[in-house]
């Protein structure tokens, strides 16, 4: 239960731009990349739902254990 979600974080590089969504879980720090500002805008503001819903977050894998359970299914 204790998650922090920090703003997207945004790395230039010579290339292309990734945008990151970056939250914590228990101290360890996860962070996700996207290639686009809105697809990190709406896995943020999904993990954000799930932190003010009370939803668990599982320690293994760093999501909410909605979206874990997605992800492996």
């Amino acid at each position: 239960y204790d998650a922090r979600i920090w703003k997207t974080w945004v790395y230039r590089g010579k290339r292309r731009t990734t945008y990151y969504a970056r939250w914590t879980v228990s101290g360890r720090q996860w962070k996700e990349p996207f290639e686009t500002r809105a697809l990190a805008e709406s896995f943020r503001s999904d993990l954000v739902s799930a932190s003010r819903k009370g939803e668990a977050f599982d320690l293994a894998s760093g999501y909410p254990v909605s979206m874990a359970r997605a992800r492996r299914g």
